[in-house]
């Protein structure tokens, strides 16, 4: 049986393009071939194309061979390349590994370290300790707020934080109060300082120490309207102690978290004063006067805040004071009331009384020394409105002192004895005095020229001699001053 074999299946076989099952086929076809000559035939063409096979390959290779060997250079530099690089991955996986676990034994230990906290924030009894450990633990994750993202941390310890912190604060809050009404310095600084720790954020700790501040304030506000409700001057002077002592209490405690809060809350209860307390009460005086002995212990940094606040008040005070004294003088002025030196005292009881009555406050002293001055000079033209001296018959010397005239002396009196208990404010009564003498004896000279020139001749040599009748009135008159 003649093989069908052509020279193309020879070709795919030697290159292997048949495939297992062609190949195979190929092979069968050719072993079961009984033929001698179509195996020659076959065995030649093989031969053949081995042959043109080794040309082709021959050919090939001297046409490639320049860039071959530029090949194996590349081959070899790529394999250094290679060999190079895998060193360093090597190295790269070794570093890794040996980050990897380095970082896993500080997660450990963070972990361990935030438990521990943990446990120890739980379990302390003292607040300040408890405190430090609070604030170590949130130090700790706030040096690396990643340790926030790691989930397995946050679920073993770091989501009690918040709860930790915010109890813990509400303790030290707690004690602050508490140590700031005993007045405790030292548990009040070491508490300030726990909380400026705890929370690190200053308007937050601000907010902290306000809110103690309007718990303080509402109670003075509350004494302030109590005030305001007393029915009258006396009730309310009596209360004032109270809302004294409560003033001076916080203001001591206040001071104890350092100058700046202290002037804070002194700022506040300006305003409280202001807003509680009108220009015109009745109790004025006293309430300033309260307040300023409240402020005495306390240095004057803090307690001129307060004071300034005080200045609408003094400024009513001295419009008061002025006119209490006007009403005071008018009032003594028309009691009939014929003697000098009652007047004087009442008028001076009255002067010294007022100017006393500021004497806790230099600057009140002053304003009201200005008041006493323009009283005084009241007082000077209210007298000098008095004087009559109109008339001929007011300023005779003959005969009795008329009515008009007393009162006309009565008046002069009053005016030179105010000058001796008022020396440095005299100059309203030196004023009403001058002109007012020199009036009267210009009229007195008149009338002793006219007896002088009227009277008859006396015999000064004769000692037992007798004054004439003119002589013994004109003595007569003259005794009357």
């Amino acid at each position: 049986m003649p093989l069908d074999i052509t020279q193309e299946k020879i070709e795919q076989f030697i290159a292997g393009q048949l495939g297992e099952e062609g190949e195979t086929e190929f092979l069968k076809r050719i072993v079961s071939s009984n033929e001698r000559s179509e195996t020659e035939r076959i065995l030649a063409k093989v031969q053949m194309i081995q042959g043109d096979l080794n040309t082709r390959l021959r050919q090939g290779v001297e046409e490639n061979y320049p860039r071959l060997l530029e090949q194996v250079s590349a081959i070899e530099h790529l394999d250094s390349a290679h060999t190079h690089f895998q060193h360093e991955m090597d190295s790269v996986t070794k570093k890794f590994d040996q980050i990897a676990n380095e970082v896993q034994n500080k997660l450990n230990n963070v972990r361990q370290v935030c438990q521990e906290l943990v446990n120890l924030c739980n379990e302390e009894k003292d607040l300040l300790k408890k405190a430090e450990y609070a604030t170590e633990f949130v130090s700790l994750i706030k040096s690396n707020d990643k340790l926030l993202k790691l989930k397995w941390l946050h679920e073993s310890c770091l989501f009690k934080r918040e709860l930790i912190v915010s109890k813990i604060r509400q303790e030290l809050f707690e004690q602050l109060r508490s140590s700031l009404r005993s007045l405790n310095a030292g548990v009040v600084n070491s508490t300030m300082k726990a909380m400026q720790k705890l929370i690190d954020n200053s308007t937050v700790y601000q907010k902290e120490l306000s809110s103690l501040m309007d718990e303080s304030l509402r109670e003075l506000d509350g004494l302030f309207l109590q005030l305001g409700t007393q029915s009258n001057t006396e009730k309310a002077s009596k209360f004032l102690p109270q809302l004294g002592t409560k003033l001076h209490s916080q203001m001591e405690q206040f001071q104890l978290l350092g100058t700046d809060n202290a002037q804070h809350f002194a700022r506040l209860v300006g305003k409280v004063i202001a807003n509680r307390v009108p220009a015109n009460a009745p109790y004025a005086m006293r309430l300033v006067q309260t307040i300023y002995k409240s402020l005495g212990s306390h240095s004057d940094s803090v307690a001129n805040v307060i004071r300034d606040a005080l200045h609408p008040l003094k400024t009513s005070i001295h419009s008061q004071s002025l006119a209490n004294l006007f009403a005071a003088i008018d009032e003594i002025l028309e009691q009939d009331e014929k003697r000098e030196a009652i007047i004087v005292e009442k008028l001076n009881a009255v002067l010294r009384a007022e100017l006393s009555s500021v004497n806790w406050d230099k600057d009140l002293q002053r304003e009201m020394e200005i008041n006493i001055g323009k009283a005084l000079k009241y007082l000077a033209v209210k007298l000098e409105n008095n004087l009559k001296f109109g008339e001929e018959e007011e300023l005779r010397f003959i005969g009795r002192v008329s009515k008009t005239q007393l009162q006309n002396y009565l008046i002069l009196n009053i005016g030179y004895e105010m000058t001796k208990y008022w020396p440095n404010l005299c100059a309203p009564f030196n004023s009403l005095l001058k002109p007012a003498l020199e009036t009267i004896v210009d009229a007195m000279r008149g009338l002793v020229s006219l007896v002088l020139a009227s009277m008859h001749e006396e015999d000064m040599s004769n000692a037992s001699a007798s004054s004439s009748d003119y002589i013994k009135e004109l003595c007569g008159h003259l005794r009357v001053f």
